[in-house]
């Protein structure tokens, strides 16, 4: 159907594993140059270069020039709550090697994901300020529907 095509169009950028890639490296909230999401996704920086001119046209991305470097950065928060929630759907990859060990373990106690803090020191932090009253639960799960 043609009335979809501009989510079509938008779901084929989220769904290429490259392009994927490099928004998961930006998640964090940190702008970083070309080159060094290229090292990070393990790509060519002619492929990363390709793939960050189609996020940017999308308006997934933004660049801020400093020096002789362009720094990339997610555009607007909507794009880095796809990034997360198509993580939290994805099933977990099998450990094959101590380094994904390690890394996993990190992930799993704490990071941060385009301005809040996740992982179990999140989930802990969370809970914590519930249990005190600092802060409401307002989850989906909690309210009464009906």
């Amino acid at each position: 159907m043609s009335i979809y095509k501009n989510f079509y169009s938008t779901s084929a950028l989220f769904g290429h594993p490259t392009r994927m890639a490099i928004l998961v490296a930006l998640s964090d909230g940190k702008a970083l140059p070309a080159g060094e999401i290229a090292k990070m996704v393990k790509v060519s920086p002619q492929t990363t270069s390709e793939h960050l001119a189609k996020l940017m046209k999308a308006g997934f991305l933004n660049q801020q020039k400093s020096g002789k470097y362009r720094y990339y950065y997610i555009a607007n928060p909507k794009v880095a709550e796809v990034v997360e929630g198509m993580l939290a759907l994805s099933p977990e990859i099998e450990v094959c090697s101590m380094r994904d060990s390690l890394d996993k373990r990190a992930l799993s106690y704490a990071r941060t994901c385009y301005g809040h803090l996740a992982g179990n020191l999140g989930i802990q932090l969370t809970k914590a300020m519930n249990n005190l009253g600092y802060i409401k639960d307002s989850s989906f799960a909690h309210k009464k529907i009906g």
